[in-house]
């Protein structure tokens, strides 16, 4: 923006003397920007546990934004469980992905988004094993002045979706016997998924004509 200040005289008889002319120019950063930050709990899931996506956006303009939108898209394989502020609309698409979306968090938050502030939102996600590999979770936002005018930020972040197997074999030495004979049973189970078990437990089961004798703790390997 730029001014003028006007010139200042006095005025002697018929004569007019001009003391000064100032010329000012002022500069006013009107810029609107945003940004986005997402992030993950857990990065790396089997089916059934799960992962939260925390989301920051921020105002890193000069102007207060008055109306904040957030879509965001659960790739497959993601559940959606909850999410926090509640949004406006939850979309199942056809391709198995789950849109999420915000029309306005200044109204979820009762405020709009000042110069140097930020809203928090998180997504509560279950790994649901249909499908595995790298799923990628995206998030666009926008943000509008009060003149309409509006910025936009993307952000996305991967996660692991991996299998969970058991294998389990049992043998018997010998595997036959006659009454007071004794039969040894060997159980081996293998993790033949690509994700660590945790809690895992046997149970087994002897059938009529046979008597528990005694068992041993077993070793594992790492």
């Amino acid at each position: 923006m730029s001014g003028i200040c006007y010139p200042s005289w006095e005025s002697k008889g018929s004569e007019f003397n001009i003391s000064k002319i100032v010329v000012m120019t002022v500069g006013i950063d009107y810029s609107t920007l945003i940004s986005i930050n997402k992030t993950t709990t857990q990065s790396i899931g089997a089916p059934r546990s799960m992962t939260s996506f925390p989301i920051r956006i921020k105002n890193t303009g000069t102007v207060l934004l008055n109306r904040t939108t957030l879509t965001d898209t659960l790739p497959k394989g993601l559940t959606l469980l909850s999410a926090s502020p509640n949004p406006s609309s939850i979309t199942n698409n056809s391709d198995s992905t789950t849109t999420i979306y915000w029309k306005n968090l200044s109204e979820n938050f009762s405020d709009v988004l000042k110069p140097g502030h930020y809203f928090d939102i998180t997504i509560n996600a279950m790994f649901d094993g249909s499908c595995y590999g790298q799923l990628i979770n995206s998030a666009t936002t926008e943000g509008f002045n009060l003149r309409r005018q509006s910025a936009t930020a993307k952000d996305s972040e991967t996660v692991e979706a991996r299998r969970q197997n058991i294998v389990v074999n049992k043998t018997a030495i010998p595997d036959f016997g006659s009454p007071g004979a004794t039969i040894n049973f060997t159980i081996t189970v293998t993790n033949s998924g690509n994700i660590t078990l945790t809690n895992a437990s046997v149970q087994d089961v002897l059938p009529d004509g046979m008597t528990y004798i005694s068992s041993s703790s077993g070793s594992y390997n790492v």
